[in-house]
Parts: C-alpha cells; sequence; structure tokens
C-alpha cells in the first residue's frame, strides 16, 4: 500500500508513548481462580497468544485455552486441558493450536519436556497420547510449517535436533522411511545430535548449555526460500514432506547460527556472529581497536546471542555484550544478517546498531551463570512489521521480565545506521507470564492486570472514545455523493479507524482522501468539528422532540445528560480530532484561510482553536449554572434562543439543551448578558441590587476568559501569530464595557467589602484577557490600566502593567517621584525587563515630552541604536558627542527628507553646515552640497508667494512651504502669467546655483533642457513684437530676451558662469519656427548673444578699474583698506 510505501515524517514531530492497552479485563473466573490457588512457587506458569486469537495458559499441568475477544463485556469460558505427566516444567512454547485447511474444528498438541504427546484433534473431546524418541534430549519448541497444505509441526530440541511433526491421514508407513505412527501423529526425525545423560537434560532445560560452541538451541525458525532447481509438478509424489522441498529451519544458538534443510536432512551451513559482533561492540562501545595496546581490555569481552525475528530477506538478531574488564553490565545492540541461500553462508553484518533502552532497567553478568541476566528477553515483531517501514506501527517489540520497549527500525538497514525512537512500557508492579504477537500487534499477559496489546500511540490518545466517535459520526453522517460528501466520508472513516487505533488503515484512508479530494483539507477540516460541537446530542429525547437527525436508523436507547454529552461528545472527541489531524501530518495544511461560519477571514488553525476553547467556556458555565440559579443568566440564554428563533418544546428539553448543544456561537451570550445587566441597571434604583447584578454578571464574564486562558495555557493546537477569534472587537467589546460598568461603581460606590473585593477580582481578570489581545502597541498607555490607577488601585494598575508590558504607564508614574527615585525606578525597569522594546518606549516618551537632558543621558547597546535608527534625534546625540562631521551628514541626511517644510530644511542645512564647519577636518565635498541646498532654497524664497501657490507648494490650510526642486522652481518662474525678465532672471539665477553643485556633471542633459527652456520662454513672450520687426530699428531692445542678456552680462556671477548660462542660439532660433522665414529676428538674436558675450569680460574689467581706484582713494585719505 501507499502507506508502506510511503516515509511520513509527521509522528517524528508528534511525541508518542508506549501503552499496555488491556484486551480483556481480566482472565476467566477459572484461570484466575487457579492462579490465585497455585501461587506458589513450586507450580509453574506461562502463556501465549496464537495467530488465531487463541490464548493458552499453562498453570501447573492444566492448560486453558480461549478464544480472545475485544469485545470486553463478553465472558470467556476456557477449554481446561490436562497436560501429559512430567519431572520438568512445561513451556508454552510445546504447545500448539491449530485448524485444518478445510475446517473450523480446533486442535490442540502439546508436548512435554520428555517427548510425550497428547493430542486433540478437538479441542472438546478427548486427547490421544503418543511419544516421540527423543533421545534423551528435551523438547524446546513447537512450530507450524506454514507452506504445506496439511497441518505439519517442527520440534525442536534445547540442543539443537529437529523432528517433522504431521497429522495421520490414515496413510500406510512408506517402505524403506524412517517413520513411526503415534496414534494420529506422525513424527520424523529431521536432524539429532548425540544423546547425553539425564542430569544434562535437567539442566539443559533449566539452566541452558554449559557445553563449549554454543550448542544450546535458542529459537528455531521455518523459513521458506526459492529453490535453485525448479521442480515439474509431476514429480511430487504423494506424501506431504515432498512438499516442502523450499522450506528451511535457522537455528539460533548462544553462539552460533545455523541452517539446516528439511528436503535433505542436514546442516547448510553454520555462522558464528559474536565474532563479527565483538569488533562492532568494541568500537562503538569502548573504543577499542584491534591493536596490542588494548588487547588486556579485550581479552574480557563476552558476546551472548539473545534472540532473533525474521524481517525482509533476513534476520535481525538481538545481542549482548559484556566486558569484565570495564565493569559487569551488559549491553546491548541488534544486527541484520541477510539470508542469501542454501550454499552461501552470511559473511558478515548489513546493519549494526547499539541498542539503548529508555529506562533504568539494568543488566548485569551473573556470578553463576552469564547468560541468566539474559533469559526473559524476547523479541516480536508481528507479521505486518517484517515487510514494510516501521513509520506509525509499534516496530519491533522486546519484552523482559519488567518492561515492553517499541523499537522503530531505519527504513535501510545498512551500516550503522541507528536505530529510531524507543519507547517504554513499564509493568513493575506486576508479574509477566508471557508474550506473543500475531499478524499485527504485540501482547503481554500478565498475572494481575490480564492481557494487554503493546500499542504505540500519540500522547494524549483516548482508547476508550471509539464509540463515542461513532456515536457522534452517526449523528452527522452525510447524504448524497457529491464530491464533498464523498471527501467528508472518506474523513470521518479515517478519524473513527484512527479512534479505533488502527493508524495504519486510518493513514491508507488519509491518502486516499488526499488523492482524490475535491475540497480543501482545511475546510474540510474545518467542517467536521463545527459538526462535532454543534451537532445534537446522541439522545432520544431530542428524537423524540421530532428534531430530524441525518441518521435514518434510530439513536441509541441510552440517553446522554448535558454535561456528559459536553465532555464526551464535545470535548474529547474535539480533541481526539485535532490528535488524528497532527497525527497525521493535516494540521499543517490549516494554516489557509477557510471560510466558514465562524470566519472569512482567518485561517483554519485559528478556528480549530476557537472551537476547542468555546467547548471549554460552554463546560465551564454550564457547570456554573448547574450549582447556581442566576435570573440573569437565563434570561440572556433566552434572549440568544429567541434572535436564533428557536422552537423550544419545553416538555423533554429545557432551553439549556438547545443553547448547549450549538457551541460555536456560545460568544453570543456574551451581549445578550451586556444587554440584560445594562437593563436591570437603568431599571433598578437599590445600589444592592446593582452590585448584585454587575457581579452574577461578571461571574460569567469571569468564566468566559478563564476558559479560554487555561485552553491556552494548554492548547491542543498551535497558532502562532495567526489572528485570533478573541482579538475581533466584536467579541471583547462586551467585555470592555462591562468593565466600564465596574470601574463606575468600584469609587466611590462601594468600600472595600467583600463584594467590592469580588468585583475588583472580575476587574482584573477580565482586564487580562482584554490585554492579552491587543497588540502589544495598543497596550502602551493602556486606558484599562489608567482606570485602575484612577480609582485608587494604583497597585493593581503598576502589576498589570508590567504583566503585559505596557511600558509608557510604568515611565508616566515615576513622572511622581522626585529625581533620584525616579531615575533609580527607571532602571529598576530596565533590569526588570531586559527587553530592547522598554528603552525604545522609554526614549520615545522623552523625546515626545522634550526632556532632551533624559534622553541625551541614556547609554548603551539599545540607546545607540535608537539614536542610530532615529534620524529625528540622531544629530543632537552626535553633536552631543562632539562628533561634527557624523552630525553634519545626519543633519543633511535628515534636512533631505524633510521636503513637507522648506524652513524646517533650511534650519536643518544651517545646523549641518555649522557642524561641518566645527569639524577637525572640514569636507569641502560635504560642504558644497550644503551649500548649494541652502542657495536652492534661497531662490525659492525669493520667488514671489503668488508664483508658488500656483504650483502647490504652499498649504492651503497651514501656510507651511514644501521644498521644491530647481526644476520645479525654474518652470514655476517661466510660467509666471507675468512671464517679466524679473522671472527668467530668477530662473537663471537657480540654474546657476545646479551648476555649482559637484554632482552637475552627471546632469548634463537635465541642464541643457532647463536652460533652452529658458531662453525659449524669454523670447516666446515677445513673440508678438519679434513677427513685426522687419527693419533696422531700436524695437528688439523692448524684447524680454534683450533685457536678460543684459541682466545676465551686469550681474555678479563669475565669467564662466555667464558664458554657460548664455542662450544656445542656433537651438533657439531652431525651435521658434513661427519665425523661421523672418531673417531680421535670426540676426538680432546672434547679433546680441555676440554682443553680450563680448561685453561679459569688459563689465568685468570695468569693475576691477573701479575698485582699483575706490581702494586707492581711501588709502589717500588714511584708510586702510
Amino acid at each position: 500500500s501507499r502507506y508502506y510505501r510511503r516515509k511520513v515524517t509527521a509522528t517524528a514531530m508528534l511525541d508518542e508513548v508506549l501503552l499496555l492497552e488491556s484486551v480483556e479485563n481480566d482472565y476467566p473466573s477459572l484461570v484466575r481462580e487457579a492462579l490465585s490457588i497455585n501461587s506458589d512457587v513450586e507450580f509453574h506458569h506461562c502463556a501465549s497468544l496464537s495467530e488465531t486469537n487463541y490464548v493458552s495458559f499453562i498453570i501447573g499441568r492444566a492448560l486453558f485455552i480461549w478464544k480472545l475477544n475485544d469485545e470486553k463485556s463478553t465472558i470467556n469460558v476456557p477449554f481446561v486441558l490436562t497436560l501429559p505427566p512430567s519431572g520438568l516444567p512445561y513451556t508454552i512454547r510445546t504447545i500448539r493450536i491449530y485448524k485444518k485447511s478445510n475446517s473450523s474444528t480446533v486442535g490442540v498438541i502439546a508436548i512435554s519436556p520428555e517427548g510425550t504427546i497428547r493430542h486433540w484433534p478437538n479441542i472438546s473431546r478427548n486427547y490421544i497420547d503418543s511419544s516421540i524418541d527423543l533421545e534423551r534430549e528435551v523438547a524446546l519448541s513447537l512450530d507450524v510449517i506454514t507452506k504445506s497444505e496439511e497441518v505439519m509441526f517442527l520440534l525442536s530440541t534445547t540442543t539443537c535436533s529437529f523432528f517433522l511433526l504431521s497429522l495421520d491421514t490414515g496413510r500406510a508407513p512408506t517402505p524403506g522411511k524412517r517413520q513411526k505412527m503415534a496414534y494420529g501423529i506422525i513424527s520424523k526425525p529431521l536432524y539429532t545430535n548425540a544423546s547425553r545423560s539425564i542430569g544434562k537434560r535437567v539442566s539443559s532445560v533449566l539452566f541452558g548449555d554449559t557445553g563449549k560452541h554454543g550448542s544450546r538451541l535458542l529459537k528455531a525458525i521455518v523459513i521458506e526460500m526459492i529453490s535453485r532447481e525448479e521442480c515439474d509438478t509431476d514429480d511430487v509424489d504423494e506424501f506431504s514432506e515432498e512438499r516442502l522441498r523450499d522450506v528451511y529451519i535457522l537455528a539460533l544458538k548462544s553462539k552460533t547460527l545455523q541452517l539446516y534443510s528439511i528436503d535433505s536432512p542436514s546442516k547448510a551451513w553454520s555462522f558464528d556472529p559474536t565474532q563479527l559482533a565483538v569488533e562492532h561492540f568494541a568500537n562503538l562501545v569502548w573504543n577499542l581497536h584491534n591493536i596490542p595496546e588494548q588487547s588486556k581490555w579485550r581479552q574480557e569481552m563476552k558476546v551472548w546471542l539473545v534472540d532473533c525475528v525474521r524481517i525482509r530477506a533476513g534476520i535481525v538478531i538481538l545481542m549482548a555484550a559484556a566486558n569484565t574488564a570495564v565493569s559487569t553490565q551488559i549491553h546491548f545492540a541488534l544486527g541484520f544478517l541477510p539470508i542469501r541461500g542454501v550454499k552461501e553462508a552470511t559473511e558478515d553484518f548489513e546493519w549494526f546498531s547499539l541498542l539503548k533502552l529508555p529506562t533504568n532497567e539494568t543488566f548485569r553478568v551473573s556470578e553463576s551463570t552469564e547468560e541468566d541476566s539474559l533469559m526473559g528477553l524476547t523479541l516480536h515483531l508481528p507479521l505486518e512489521s517484517q515487510q514494510c517501514s516501521h513509520e506509525r506501527i509499534e516496530g519491533l517489540l522486546l519484552v523482559s521480565r519488567h518492561f515492553a520497549y517499541s523499537i522503530r527500525l531505519p527504513d535501510s538497514l545498512q551500516g550503522n545506521a541507528e536505530v529510531g525512537s524507543v519507547h517504554a512500557a513499564s509493568f513493575l508492579d506486576d508479574t509477566l507470564i508471557g508474550s506473543a504477537c500475531d499478524t499485527r500487534f504485540c501482547y503481554v499477559l500478565l498475572k494481575e492486570r490480564g492481557i494487554n496489546r503493546i500499542r504505540l500511540l500519540p500522547r494524549g490518545f483516548d482508547a476508550n472514545l471509539a464509540r463515542s466517535v461513532l456515536a457522534v459520526q452517526a449523528m452527522s453522517t452525510s447524504n448524497g455523493d457529491t464530491a464533498s460528501n464523498v471527501d467528508r466520508d472518506l474523513l470521518a472513516e479515517a478519524f473513527l479507524l484512527f479512534a479505533k487505533g488502527d493508524l495504519p488503515r486510518s493513514h491508507n484512508r488519509v491518502e486516499d482522501l488526499l488523492g482524490v479530494r475535491r475540497t480543501s483539507v482545511a475546510q474540510l477540516c474545518i467542517n467536521y468539528a463545527l459538526d462535532i460541537v454543534d451537532d445534537i446530542p446522541n439522545d432520544e429525547r431530542w428524537h423524540a422532540v421530532g428534531v430530524q437527525t441525518r441518521r435514518k436508523s434510530p439513536l441509541t436507547e441510552s440517553s446522554f445528560l448535558l454535561k456528559v454529552h459536553l465532555d464526551e461528545q464535545k470535548r474529547k472527541v474535539l480533541a481526539m480530532f485535532i490528535l488524528f489531524l497532527k497525527y497525521m501530518g493535516l494540521d499543517a495544511k490549516l494554516d489557509v484561510t477557510v471560510h466558514s461560519q465562524l470566519s472569512d477571514s482567518r485561517s483554519g488553525c485559528s478556528q480549530m482553536a476557537e472551537l476547542t476553547e468555546k467547548v471549554d467556556i460552554a463546560i465551564g458555565l454550564y457547570a456554573w449554572c448547574e450549582k447556581h440559579s442566576v435570573a440573569y443568566i437565563d434570561a440572556a440564554i433566552n434572549r440568544v434562543l429567541r434572535n436564533r428563533k428557536e422552537i423550544i418544546n419545553d416538555d423533554l428539553l429545557t432551553p439549556y439543551d438547545y443553547f448547549f448543544y450549538r457551541l460555536s456561537r456560545i460568544d453570543e451570550l456574551l451581549d445578550a448578558l451586556l444587554v440584560e445587566e445594562e437593563e436591570a441597571l437603568s431599571a433598578s434604583t437599590e445600589l444592592n441590587e446593582k452590585l448584585v447584578c454587575i457581579e452574577q454578571v461578571g461571574t460569567a464574564f469571569v468564566i468566559f476568559a478563564e476558559a479560554i486562558e487555561q485552553r491556552r495555557a494548554n492548547s491542543l493546537i498551535k497558532t502562532g501569530d495567526h489572528f485570533r477569534w478573541t482579538q475581533q472587537r466584536s467579541i471583547f467589546s462586551p467585555i470592555v464595557k462591562h468593565l466600564d460598568i465596574i470601574f463606575d461603581y468600584l469609587s466611590p460606590h462601594i468600600e472595600n467589602n467583600t463584594r467590592g473585593s469580588q468585583l475588583r477580582l472580575h476587574a482584573i481578570s477580565l482586564s487580562s484577557i482584554v490585554l492579552e489581545e491587543q497588540p502589544p502597541n495598543e497596550r502602551l498607555g493602556s486606558p484599562i490600566i489608567a482606570k485602575f490607577i484612577a480609582v485608587g488601585e494604583k497597585a493593581v494598575g503598576i502589576d498589570l502593567a508590567k504583566k503585559f508590558h505596557d511600558y509608557r504607564t510604568l515611565i508616566e508614574l515615576t513622572e511622581e517621584l522626585p529625581e533620584d527615585e525616579r531615575r533609580s525606578q527607571i532602571e529598576h525597569y530596565k533590569d526588570y525587563f531586559r527587553t530592547a522594546d522598554f528603552h525604545r518606549v522609554l526614549l520615545e516618551y522623552y523625546m515626545e515630552k522634550g526632556q532632551l537632558k533624559n534622553l541625551l543621558e541614556e547609554d548603551g547597546p539599545q540607546a545607540e541604536e535608537f539614536f542610530s535608527s532615529n534620524d529625528t534625534v540622531k544629530w543632537i546625540r552626535e553633536l552631543h558627542k562632539r562628533q561634527f562631521d557624523m552630525a553634519s551628514y545626519s543633519l543633511k541626511s535628515l534636512a533631505q527628507r524633510r521636503g513637507d517644510d522648506v524652513i524646517v530644511k533650511k534650519h536643518l542645512l544651517s545646523f549641518a553646515k555649522l557642524a561641518a564647519l566645527c569639524a577637525d577636518e572640514r569636507d569641502t565635498e560635504l560642504l558644497d552640497e550644503i551649500k548649494g541646498g541652502l542657495r536652492l532654497i534661497a531662490h525659492q524664497e525669493d520667488t514671489p508667494n503668488d508664483i508658488l501657490k500656483k504650483v502647490d507648494a504652499v498649504s492651503s490650510k497651514s501656510g507651511i512651504m514644501r521644498s521644491l526642486t530647481a526644476e520645479q522652481i525654474i518652470t514655476a518662474n517661466v510660467n509666471d502669467r507675468r512671464c517679466d525678465c524679473d522671472c527668467h532672471f530668477r530662473a537663471l539665477l537657480t540654474l546657476s546655483s545646479v551648476l555649482d553643485e559637484p554632482a552637475c556633471s552627471s546632469h548634463n542633459d537635465l541642464i541643457k533642457s532647463l536652460k533652452a527652456k529658458i531662453w525659449l520662454s524669454a523670447v516666446k513672450a515677445d513673440s508678438s513684437l519679434w513677427k513685426q520687426i522687419r527693419t533696422r530699428s531700436d524695437e528688439h531692445k523692448q524684447t524680454i530676451y534683450y533685457e536678460l542678456l543684459n541682466r545676465l552680462v551686469e550681474s555678479d556671477l563669475n565669467d564662466a558662469r555667464k558664458m554657460q548660462l548664455l542662450p544656445n542660439i542656433e537651438e533657439l532660433i531652431g525651435c521658434m519656427t513661427e519665425l523661421s522665414t523672418n531673417q531680421r529676428f535670426a540676426f538680432i538674436v546672434r547679433s546680441e548673444e555676440e554682443a553680450a558675450r563680448r561685453q561679459i569680460p569688459e563689465v568685468t574689467k570695468q569693475r576691477k578699474e573701479q575698485l582699483s581706484g575706490e581702494i586707492e582713494f581711501a588709502r589717500a585719505r588714511g584708510f586702510n583698506y
């Protein structure tokens, strides 16, 4: 299935726990009675579970057998069989329950340690005794050979002899074959060891094999391998053993691993894994290497094989090792050995990993027998776990005398890959009788607690909730086969399987859903969760009043109390559904926005959390209403039901039944309570009645708030920074209004008595939830905290301000203290909060209040970060530190961003210029940029106000002038309707300022464009006059062009700048297309430009001569010029 092929990581992030899930409440009474009577140590007991779910339980010589049934209400009556006499204790491994392929009859075979066979062909009839010659060996185990069509068994002894047993079908023995008719059982020796004395037989069973070379058999596994030679079916004779050609025996001994052939009884190969394991243990546990210097530490190392299980194309072996040169502690490891074939023995571990048990259970080398410490350790691997990934299942199970361990093996059994998670379940308070596994699960049979299934489940899993889930689904089964209903049914089926504990099948259904769904997963999950919290109870009273459910079959006979309904059908089922989503990795799909009756703009996880909180609110309110009869609550509930237009049948159901079944809308009670409270306060004239009303309504609000707080402290689903339902103003607005009412009556209406104390507690609790839902910036200077202070609860206000980080209120309160105490308190808060946010709010407060001294005294990383990120005060800090060059840059940068107010910009640039002049090393480029900015502002200020207003440079409301660029100033001047010489000359001077800027070379195109724009505007201003000039005359001296040339020549600009500002004549003439036929125009324009070009140096020369004469005149009269 896709489940087994797909690696899923959701469970790795979810906390899991290993549980012992009770399968039966107790053993059958006959078994329990036998256990209590035969409790002495001389009585031996053991138990196991067959693949067909039959329990076999040995107490002394009594064998109890019964069918395991998951229905705990079923009473099991066991069969009681008597085992053959034996001088040795029985082991459950030599008991086998079987069924024939063509019959439902259950048969039992029991073999005593000495080899007596007692066979019950039918468990309810008499037995047949026979025997098998074990040649003084001791029976170890009896296993079913499943490949054969007939029922066949493999009997193994402790010294590694093997016998093939089959049921007698009435055939005569084959001549030449070594067979023995045994009254219904045919036995055939496959491989035998030499006989030994009776003393060794007893010690073999009681203490294990003490011989060398690891001759004691631990476990025999019947395996199937593909034969290298395929046989034609015609060659198969009538004897059943001929059908076992591909069946082999894998024998695990304490030191070796051996493979035996059944077809031709012989040993195929023998392999010693302990030699390989020594190197792994030495390196991984004791960091020892095969070098002479460490030989003395390696000599005391011992390795034992403990148990093995079949997995994939090989086996996993549990090994133990100890190094008595270091300590007596035994360490464990798992290793994977592939089984490649009959002729090719395994050479090395493909995978080896240390096994660290997550308990305080330790094993040590025993003084008497080293292997005693390892007795009782058993590996189990259910059939379904042998060929698949171990995600979402228990995986490999290890059972000791006091613990059960679940071990998830890695997907790839290669190298030294570590095992996955290892979980443990304890039964220290009980006695282990036996353990076994079926196709899917592993079980432990305990003396006191009965049969328990070992389950690895997500933490919080409720194994007793499947019926409640089924009841909820019965009330909300979808109708029709629309795409959304099909999707919902798949989700519901997956959830039900999850609740039953069938996690793999549940995951398969989820995979099916994800493959075919037509509705978003988030939408499906929210809709299903709404069904859980809003469906009517599984209560026959609802059916009796005619409420139609989606299920057509009758409801169950048992009537649910409302309290049970809220807890079982609502809270627990919803919690289980969320656990299901998390375990299947579907919770990650809830981050998207979901449109539902709850909200159209919030995420699915936010809405899921809302439902969990509303269920808790309902449970809390109902529990309180059960104990207190409050008229205001009853009235509010009736008001809600009237608003919903519910039709109430008072004969069988109460308003509470109607109100508490639709929990997604329980917040409607808040507004209804507030209305009832306001009406009661306005109608009453008695203060005591008003206070009672406020207190009772407040109690309901507090229950609402505390339920939310408690649920969020143990949240079932994480919402992160998603918008929560309580952050909607419509939710906490009634709480805020109720708080206002409380504050109105706290002072001065009531004294500090019991009722006043209760109202104060309500105010604190409700204030907490409101403040919790507010964004951090909204909490600063909180009006709610201010009201506590206003009614004399200053200590409460300070506590709330500390809890919810209302830094501003705390800072404001320090202003009431003397200066020394204020400083001390501020330092206390800095140390208390230790956050950058407090420093930021403190510095912003100082800046807002104009407390420059306090602002500049602040020091440290937070202060530096604040000043560096706040250009408004950054320059002040730099001036205070006499960092004039940095202050100049900061002021210039700030001025460039203050284009909204030219006066502020001018002041900032002036300060920047002053700071630059104060610097130790003057930055001439920076100074030129600042001067350029100031010159540009001067040109803007020289521009008439009416011109600036036309380009919206001056605000009509505030009168503040914004800063204009050079292009904007030039455009405003040349576009003025007066269009006189002054406007154009101001434009030229503005352009001159642009040319003064160091970066003007990068704006050549703009400068040329602006100059052309000015001179073209000057010519066009007199276009009608230019058209009339045809003869030689002085009329052109009346034009703005002529006047502007003269103004430029006579200006105080240097000669080079004047030359730069002269017009480009050819470009100017080319632009005046309407005067292209007027040759006089072109001649005058050129001649006047040439005349101006000649006059510029002459004017400069005349001014110098005039200045020189004035200087000589002054000196002649005694002035030191």
